[in-house]
């Protein structure tokens, strides 16, 4: 067996980190994506304990009304509007689910 170049060595380790740090990024964006997802979709299997029992409803009230930013812009405070007069709609959560699989999923490069 050849010994390998200092040079050679480091390529092979310079390869091994962008494929950490690859795996890690995915991971990552799997688990936000899913965290987000159940804060704010729930589903039978969310314990909402870990959300103060507070239903997913109440929780994107809550980080809608948070965001410093969403008030300060008028076409998302009309958007908050209406959501506070009509209640979270099945197309929000469907947006909601889009972003979080869209984030989740390793291809997708946004």
């Amino acid at each position: 067996m050849a010994k390998k170049s200092a040079s050679e060595l480091a390529d092979e380790l310079a390869g091994l980190g962008e494929e950490i740090r690859q795996r890690a990024t995915e991971e990552a964006r799997k688990y936000v994506a899913l965290a987000i997802e159940e804060m704010f979709l729930g589903g039978p299997k969310v314990n909402r304990k870990q959300f103060d029992n507070r239903s997913p409803e109440d929780c994107i009230f809550e980080f809608l009304e948070e965001q410093a930013s969403l008030q300060s812009e008028p076409t998302l405070k009309a958007a908050l509007n209406r959501l506070d007069e009509s209640g979270i709609s099945d197309d929000f959560r469907a947006g909601i689910l889009f972003a979080c699989r869209l984030f989740a999923d390793p291809d997708f490069d946004y």
